[in-house]
């Protein structure tokens, strides 16, 4: 899915290794960003080339167009709560604005799902509020759960803040002196990046 362009800079220094599968990839932002902005992500800054970047996603007329372009090595259709990977199959498994379009329920398994097939990082992002969603053909746009931070540490996750939460982003002096701790203290901020390390470490 798309992002808020604040987002961009924050998750792309936190991607690593050689697989990466960008999770109901929409029409490939994510896809092009890591193409392009290699050299920031943690592996490119230690000249290590990517081998694959897989998107996945349900929608079949956004597959059909990432086929074309070729943004991806591959492109698979699949529910983001049933990844037909094999466990530690990707070394960075990113999930960018996916979580609120599902119910709780279906959100943690998302989230299991995830860490099964990642043996480095799992990066999740999504904002902090409903967002209306108009004049989109795809049905799978529709916003239904909101998280907290303290939801994703529940579930081992570091919770990073983008953006400052109103009332404080609709005051510009308040915007621009709490703008830089958001990072910090999500709990400030309009968007969240959620990210749990070394997963083959701790699945052992």
């Amino acid at each position: 899915m798309s992002s808020a362009p604040d987002i961009d800079p924050a998750v792309i220094p936190l991607i690593t290794g050689e697989k990466i599968l960008d999770v109901a990839c929409g029409l490939g932002k994510w896809g092009q960003l890591i193409r392009t902005s290699w050299g920031l992500t943690s592996s490119g800054r230690s000249q290590v080339k990517y081998e694959l970047i897989v998107g996945l996603d349900v929608y079949l007329p956004y597959l059909r167009i990432l086929k074309q372009q070729g943004i991806y090595d591959e492109v698979c259709c699949a529910d983001a709560t049933t990844l037909p990977f094999r466990e530690q199959a990707f070394n960075t498994v990113l999930a960018a604005e996916v979580i609120e379009h599902l119910f709780n329920k279906e959100a943690k398994k998302l989230i299991e799902e995830c860490e099964r097939i990642s043996k480095e990082v799992v990066i999740i992002t999504t904002p902090r509020r409903f967002y209306p969603v108009k004049g989109q053909k795809n049905p799978f746009l529709t916003h239904k759960s909101v998280w907290k931070p303290s939801t994703f540490r529940k579930q081992g996750f570091k919770v990073f803040g983008v953006r400052t939460y109103p009332p404080f982003s609709e005051n510009r002096f308040l915007n621009a002196l709490l703008y830089p701790f958001s990072w910090f203290i999500p709990e400030l901020s309009s968007y969240l990046i959620a990210i749990k390390v070394n997963l083959s470490k701790t699945s052992k």
